[in-house]
């Protein structure tokens, strides 16, 4: 290691902290404007005095501040108390339902990025061409359809006509294949688009000029010239990626009624069940925070001198 690799280490993890912080203060503030959930686990047809009740029971009687200074001790002890609706702990409940959400999440990234990576080489590498130019036509129309409309249009297709596919639910791999694929769809053009750009201005510079015009391969002028030039930008692009998909499995779980973090997530929120709703989201900012950190340590192992500059 040089000697600024603890700085920069330290530098990022101040920086994860600041976001896992910044992120539930957030949400502690936004979940207690939407108003109480006493009313609502008390019943429609509760008298004032249960009400009140529930909201002493739930400790929702005192003060914000002292609130959120109970809210962060037991938040930095990853305990944020019992499930309002189900009496078990909220953060083992998020816990146990992100394996579920990585098991599409996983597929969806390994579409993202081989038919991402695929179609923007083509289309930089072959720009005459019709088929590439096809290609990224085609991508970029499908990164314009909606998710819900993407989805429903599979389940018609794939699990209602031919029943290929299983519409909704956790039956096995065969359920993860349609939300992988909705989840991967809309983000296959973005990376095509930005690594057709980054190569087109790579294949521009001089250094690349000159390789080409000495009658270098274009498989080494891939490899050895431009990849280490457009590597540290896709690498922190794909850390975007990963955190555009993780949020967007709110949206993609309950439309498959695929049980995992997102429609936890959406029932906590329904249910004003604050315990779960924070930590399923203390877990988004950890994972979006660790995937952030984790892209920039990789793009200044692959390009030290562009590392040294934004340390």
């Amino acid at each position: 290691m040089t000697a600024s690799w603890p700085r920069f280490l330290v530098s990022r993890a101040l920086q994860l902290a600041a976001l896992v912080v910044g992120a539930v203060s957030l949400l502690f503030i936004a979940l207690r404007l939407s108003g109480s959930p006493a009313a609502v686990l008390s019943g429609p047809n509760a008298s004032p005095e249960v009400i009140h009740a529930t909201t002493i029971r739930l400790g929702l009687d005192r003060s914000w501040g002292v609130q959120y200074l109970d809210f962060l001790r037991s938040g930095f002890r990853l305990d944020f108390g019992n499930s309002f609706a189900s009496g078990t702990p909220a953060f083992s409940d998020a816990i146990h339902s992100l394996p579920s959400t990585l098991r599409i999440m996983v597929p969806g990234l390994v579409l993202i990025v081989v038919l991402g990576v695929a179609v923007g080489l083509a289309a930089a590498l072959y720009p005459s061409r019709r088929w590439p130019r096809f290609l990224e036509a085609s991508a970029f129309g499908l990164q314009a359809l909606p998710f819900f409309w993407l989805g429903i249009v599979l389940v018609l297709l794939l699990a209602i006509d031919t029943q290929v596919l299983p519409a909704t639910g956790n039956s096995g791999f065969s359920s993860t294949i349609l939300p992988a694929i909705v989840l991967a769809t809309p983000q296959i053009a973005a990376v095509a688009r930005l690594l057709r750009g980054e190569l087109l201005d790579a294949l521009s510079e001089p250094y690349a000029v000159t390789a080409r015009s000495k009658g270098v391969s274009r498989r080494r002028l891939l490899l050895h010239h431009l990849a280490p030039n457009v590597l540290p930008t896709m690498i922190s692009f794909l850390a975007v990626i990963f955190a555009f998909t993780l949020g967007a499995v709110v949206v993609v779980e309950p439309l498959f009624n695929y049980q995992g973090l997102g429609s936890l997530l959406v029932n906590g929120v329904q249910e004003r069940d604050f315990p779960v709703v924070e930590a399923g989201v203390f877990l988004v900012a950890i994972l979006v925070g660790l995937t952030n950190v984790l892209a920039d340590v990789v793009s200044r192992l692959v390009a030290p001198e562009i590392g040294e500059r934004a340390a």
